[in-house]
């Protein structure tokens, strides 16, 4: 009896895979036959908008003040008045100024001189001739762009623009 119900699976099984074996082999049979649909070229080759989400308001503006805060001001006083180990950035921003056309122009000297101190035209030389030629300072050149753009847009020669600042970056 046991063998004749193992008889019986294995016929079904068989003739089951069978069935389906033959239908599998006439779907593959029909797909190979169909035409491969294409896409229009101009669909074909478009690219996917790259999505560049809007920075926040006063967002490089906090990102260059907390640069400065974090690597310039121990040697560069942000007040004016007292130099400290080189000279104040308002010093620094008004030398930049009398020797540029525009903030892409004063972007990119200042972002030349902080690659390289030494062989940068240099745009103050009477500071140079005071405190020497800065040390050459390792960062990205993004960071570099931050830190110059912010130093244009500030208005450092105004009284209590440093505590502004602080008071904004303490507030994000």
């Amino acid at each position: 009896m046991l063998n004749s119900i193992f008889f019986r699976l294995s016929v079904f099984s068989i003739l089951v895979l069978s069935s389906c074996s033959g239908k599998n082999e006439n779907q593959n049979q029909k797909a190979q036959e169909l035409p491969k649909p294409e896409l229009p070229a101009k669909v074909a080759k478009q690219e996917r908008p790259k999505i560049t989400p809007k920075p926040k308001k006063d967002y490089v503006p906090v990102e260059g003040f907390r640069f400065l805060v974090s690597n310039c001001f121990s040697c560069h006083n942000p007040r004016q008045g007292d130099e400290y180990e080189a000279p104040t950035m308002t010093r620094t921003k008004k030398a930049y100024l009398a020797k540029t056309n525009s903030r892409e122009e004063f972007v990119k000297d200042m972002v030349a001189f902080l690659k390289n101190p030494g062989e940068a035209p240099k745009k103050m030389p009477d500071a140079v001739n005071e405190f020497g030629i800065m040390e050459l300072v390792g960062f990205p050149d993004e960071q570099f762009k931050i830190a110059a753009e912010y130093i244009y847009d500030t208005a450092l020669e105004e009284k209590g623009w440093y505590d502004k600042a602080k008071a904004k970056r303490n507030n994000k």
